[in-house]
């Protein structure tokens, strides 16, 4: 796989202009208009500085492009009822958006936020937090069978540096952008997320996960176990005290055998085939 990088050197602020929701935020809010005209932008620019690059491949956007939009849109429309800026308020600048590109149809066919943890002393992590949502949720949480502590989540996993895990916030498909045996966008977004772990030395990675999305990376053969030993769950930031048993916090470590998760054939995970042989060109865009 690669990783190249690419600037655009010019801004373009109009997709602000027409807000579905007014008086929040507009990040979160764009019209679908707006969201098509950003996606058409990013794409042509791309095709503008690499014509020759076709099939699917990886953006990873920056919190500060205008691009990343899309993705906190997208977390809107997905989510309805559960407010994702008022969630992810603290953790925009860690974010990294990851888009998985299919050049060929001009579509943005799958998106997810990562958001790395802080880099705090171990002084400052105790007083301040990690920031990985999964984690902090069960330091901040009242409620005493979703509350947790950092030494029990550190002794559980192995971790011995928190400021070398990462996040999985957020993990959608587009509309009308459903994977197949061809381009499984799916796999190829966790694809690029373990190698841009990988490459920016991550050693666990943290998330919350529904039933499809188990059962998915389970097929794989990718080795992850509940956060802490125990079921904890997603808090709705904006009711206190409500959780959504439909997610399952989980903890999934950067080691060989979820790397091989993605990059071997195994006949014991025949889904395997559809990605271990696939490059998976990544760009970034800030």
């Amino acid at each position: 796989m690669t990783m190249q990088a690419f600037n655009y050197s010019e801004s373009d602020s109009r997709y602000i202009s027409d807000l579905l929701i007014s008086g929040v935020d507009g990040r979160y809010n764009l019209s679908i208009d707006n969201m098509l005209e950003l996606e058409s932008d990013l794409i042509g620019r791309f095709k503008e500085i690499l014509p020759e690059q076709k099939g699917v491949v990886v953006f990873s956007i920056g919190p500060e492009s205008q691009y990343a939009d899309f993705a906190r849109t997208s977390e809107t429309l997905a989510f309805p009822g559960y407010d994702s800026a008022v969630a992810m308020e603290a953790h925009e600048d860690r974010s990294r958006f990851i888009y998985t590109v299919n050049l060929d149809e001009k579509k943005i066919a799958h998106a997810k936020r990562l958001v790395i943890a802080h880099k705090y002393s171990p002084f400052l992590v105790e007083a301040l937090g990690t920031g990985i949502e999964t984690i902090d949720d069960r330091l901040s949480s009242t409620i005493g069978q979703e509350a947790g502590t950092l030494s029990q989540i550190a002794g559980q996993h192995g971790i011995k540096d928190f400021s070398k895990c990462m996040n999985v916030t957020s993990n959608i498909t587009v509309p009308g952008m459903n994977s197949s045996i061809r381009n499984p966008y799916t796999l190829i977004s966790y694809k690029a997320v373990f190698e841009i772990g990988n490459q920016n030395n991550i050693t666990h990675l943290f998330a919350y996960l529904n039933q499809e999305a188990t059962q998915s990376l389970g097929k794989l053969g990718v080795r992850f176990e509940p956060l802490a030993g125990q079921e904890f769950h997603l808090p709705n930031p904006t009711k206190n005290g409500e959780y959504d048993e439909h997610y399952i916090a989980v903890c999934l470590p950067y080691d060989k055998g979820n790397t091989e998760a993605f990059t071997s054939i195994n006949p014991e995970f025949p889904l395997r085939k559809l990605i271990a042989n696939r490059e998976v060109p990544i760009f970034e865009v800030d």
